[in-house]
């Protein structure tokens, strides 16, 4: 990159942004630091951006999809790279639906250096709207078999200490329901091998273990 490009980071995390922010300086960007969503949109309000990074789990308010969404319809062309610590947003409780077209999902585990988000910056500039990323990261168990919507959403609140007829009620499913979907997910996630061990503890281990993207990168 020849030439400064205005990069706009949007991460709740204080260290996040006093790291990145000026390891990105140093490979040319011209880098403006939010902590929100309401932020990020006032700064393409009054400045010109090239490119966006933005996180996932923005904290109270508007999420990093809410704003991703928002983006896009104040500046159709504007590239942006999901950065965040979830392998998919449908680990995270902030609703469902996908990714603007074009989005790319950087998984900070599976960043390795800063040339990994600096040229996936690059990349995203170039093509903006590439038709081969996924629309949204699919999550697998660790037998690759693909977990629904419904899954993961059952998955995350037993995680939260839910019980069945809560779950029921938070999901608008019948508890019986509920009951054969923890039943299923046991099975898929291998975790009826376990026979001495509390079903409901290891969903919720696995649950955190997909979510912060821990062991093999199957996203």
């Amino acid at each position: 990159m020849t030439d400064t490009r205005r990069l706009l980071v949007v991460d709740d995390d204080p260290f996040t942004r006093s790291v990145l922010g000026p390891a990105l300086t140093t490979r040319g960007w011209d880098v403006i630091l939010c902590a929100a969503a309401t932020e990020a949109i006032a700064a393409v309000d009054t400045s010109p951006i090239d490119v966006a990074a933005i996180d996932l789990d923005l904290g109270p308010g508007p999420d990093g999809l809410d704003l991703t969404r928002a983006l896009r319809r104040r500046l159709p062309m504007l590239p942006i790279v999901i950065l965040t610590s979830y392998r998919s947003p449908q680990l995270l409780d902030i609703g469902h639906g996908d990714l603007p077209m074009g989005v790319r999902y950087l998984v900070k585990g599976a960043v390795s250096s800063l040339e990994d988000i600096d040229s996936e910056l690059r990349t995203a500039m170039l093509h903006p709207f590439d038709v081969t990323v996924p629309a949204r990261p699919s999550v697998r168990t660790p037998q690759g078999r693909r977990l629904s919507d419904r899954q993961l959403d059952v998955m995350r609140l037993v995680a939260a200490g839910y019980g069945n007829a809560e779950i029921a009620t938070e999901l608008d499913m019948a508890e019986t329901a509920v009951e054969k979907a923890v039943t299923r997910l046991i099975r898929q996630l291998g975790l009826h091998r376990a026979p001495q061990r509390n079903k409901r503890v290891l969903v919720a281990a696995e649950y955190f273990r997909l979510s912060r993207h821990l062991g093999p990168d199957d996203a």
